[in-house]
C-alpha cells in the first residue's frame, strides 16, 4: 500500500472522529499515526473504550473492506492493507457544514447496525411506543411517548448502590417496545434477565446491551438515544443538575434527535411517569410441598401519561408460564380454597 493510499485511510479516520466529536460534543482524544514500514495505520485514544465511537470508526471501516483489529485494553485500532478484492479506501471527509456532517453521521449510524436500519417499522416512524398488550389500560392510548422519563421500581435495593436485576415489570416493557417493532438499549444492568425477558414476549434480536458504562454512562446513554426507541438505565450514582439537562435533551423528539423513552430504576425527579408493584404474593406451594412458579402483584402508574390519575391492574407477573397476564377475580377464589402452607 502506497504512503498517499495510507494517508488517505488516516484523513478518513480522522475525519469520521471529527462527525463523531461535532454530533456529541465529546472529546475523544483519538490520534491517527501512519506507519509507512509496516504498512499500518493506527487510532489511539481513551473515547476508542466506548462502544458508540468505536462502533461508529469499525463500521466506517468493515465498509471500506479494510481489515483491522481492535484492543480494547489500549483504546488502539490497527487498519491492515486489505488481502481481499481491492474496495474503496474510507474518504477523506470534506468541509463539511455542521447539518451535513449531522446527516452523514446518522447515514453512518445506520448503515453500520449501531442503528435500527433504516427505521421502516412502527415506532421507528417517530410515533409512540407500545406497552405489552396486557399493561395498555394502565395509560391511555396504550403507548409511551417519546420523551418520556419512566421511573419503574429495581428488582432488589433502592439506591444507585448494587448491581440487581432488572425487575418483571420493566422486562414486560422490554417485551412490549421489541414486539412492536422497536429497538431497546439496556445501560448498566450486568444481572440483565435474557431469559426471562424472552419468556415474556421480548425479540431478544432488537436488544443493545452495554453491561458496565463506567463514570461515562451519560455518555452511553446519549448514544443509545439516538439508536433505540426505549433505554433502561442504571445509573451508578444519582444524575448532576447537568446531566438531567442533557439527558432529558438528548430523548426528546427534535429537528435533530428523533427521541426515545427512557427508563430508570433508581430515583429520578425528573420522572413523568412512576411505576410501582405492590402486594406481592407467589405461588406454588402446597401443603408443605412444591416450587415457586407465579407471582400475583398489583400495578400502578401515575403521572403526566396518566392525566394525574393513578391506574392499577392486577396482574400474573411472571404467570406459570414465564408470561404475564391479567389476574381475575375467579383465579383469587380458586386459590383460596387451597390448602395453605403449615409450619410444624
Amino acid at each position: 500500500m502506497t504512503p498517499d493510499s495510507l494517508q488517505s485511510i488516516a484523513d478518513g479516520i480522522a475525519g469520521e472522529v471529527d462527525r463523531f466529536e461535532t454530533e456529541y460534543g465529546m472529546d475523544l482524544g483519538v490520534v491517527v499515526t501512519v506507519d509507512e514500514q509496516a504498512g499500518t495505520v493506527t487510532a489511539r485514544g481513551d473515547g476508542l473504550r466506548t462502544w458508540g465511537p468505536q462502533q461508529v470508526l469499525v463500521g466506517a471501516l468493515t465498509r471500506a473492506r479494510l481489515r483491522h483489529d481492535v484492543y480494547m485494553q489500549s483504546a488502539t485500532i490497527v487498519v491492515y492493507p486489505s488481502t481481499d478484492e481491492p474496495g474503496p479506501a474510507v474518504a477523506p471527509t470534506p468541509k463539511l457544514g455542521r447539518d451535513a456532517a449531522l446527516a452523514q453521521l446518522r447515514r453512518d449510524l445506520v448503515d453500520n447496525g449501531t442503528a435500527p436500519e433504516a427505521r421502516h417499522r412502527g415506532p421507528a416512524d417517530g410515533g409512540n411506543i407500545p406497552l405489552h398488550q396486557v399493561l395498555r389500560p394502565l395509560i391511555p392510548g396504550g403507548n409511551l411517548t417519546r420523551g418520556t422519563i419512566v421511573a419503574a421500581p429495581p428488582r432488589t435495593g433502592q439506591g444507585f448502590a448494587g448491581e440487581g436485576a432488572v425487575s418483571y415489570l420493566t422486562l414486560a416493557l422490554v417485551a412490549g417496545a421489541t414486539a412492536g417493532g422497536g429497538y431497546v438499549g439496556v445501560v448498566g444492568y450486568p444481572n440483565f434477565g435474557i431469559a426471562a425477558a424472552s419468556g415474556l414476549g421480548a425479540n431478544l434480536s432488537r436488544i443493545q446491551m452495554l453491561d458496565h458504562p463506567g463514570d461515562r454512562w451519560a455518555e452511553a446513554v446519549a448514544v443509545f438515544a439516538d439508536a433505540v426507541d426505549l433505554l433502561l438505565l442504571h445509573a451508578p450514582r444519582r444524575p448532576t443538575t447537568s446531566d438531567l439537562r442533557r439527558l432529558t435533551s438528548r430523548i426528546r423528539p427534535s429537528d435533530r434527535h428523533r427521541g426515545c423513552v427512557l427508563v430508570v430504576s433508581s430515583p429520578w425527579e425528573e420522572a413523568h411517569l412512576t411505576m410501582r408493584v405492590r402486594d406481592p404474593e407467589w405461588e406454588g406451594l402446597g401443603n408443605g410441598t412444591g416450587n415457586l412458579n407465579g407471582r400475583h402483584v398489583t400495578v400502578s402508574v401515575t403521572g403526566r401519561a396518566t392525566r394525574g390519575r393513578q391506574r392499577e391492574l392486577e396482574l400474573w407477573l411472571p404467570a406459570a408460564d414465564g408470561t404475564i397476564r391479567e389476574y381475575v377475580p375467579q383465579e383469587k377464589r380458586r386459590r383460596d380454597r387451597r390448602p395453605q402452607l403449615r409450619i410444624a
